[in-house]
């Protein structure tokens, strides 16, 4: 979209929101998903300027998703990303590009664990002396 009162620059946004949530198809088997992200870009006839952000929630279970002890698994992803590039051009090969980026990534991983087997699985064994 061109800006009024400057001939040379335009301006650009674009936005995204999705979401899904299910129960599964199995007993334990549900999700529950987020995500949304947004971009901004001014740019101009020597110059161009971007700016993202983007997060995404998300939460899984499945049985014995990462282990095969017969329990149920679940994983809650949380991802945030921000980022800005500029890039200034200066001559026909003269340019200077700066670039910023923060990503914050968290994820917790529950195993219900049966009480009688997996923890003789996970106990060191007793060495005879």
């Amino acid at each position: 979209m061109p800006l009024e009162g400057f001939k040379d620059w335009q301006l650009g946004f674009q936005g995204e929101y999705s979401h899904s949530q299910s129960d599964g198809t199995v007993e334990y088997g549900d999700h529950d998903f987020s995500r949304a992200s947004g971009r901004v870009q001014l740019s101009g006839p020597q110059s161009q300027t971007d700016i993202f952000y983007g997060s995404q929630q998300k939460f899984f279970g499945w049985p014995n998703m990462y282990t095969s002890f017969g329990v149920n698994e679940t994983e809650d992803l949380d991802t945030e990303l921000f980022l800005v590039n500029h890039q200034q051009n200066y001559a026909a090969d003269s340019s200077l590009k700066y670039r910023l980026i923060i990503a914050k990534i968290t994820i917790i991983i529950f195993i219900l664990v049966k009480t009688q087997v997996p923890l003789k699985l996970f106990m060191r064994p007793k060495l005879n002396r």
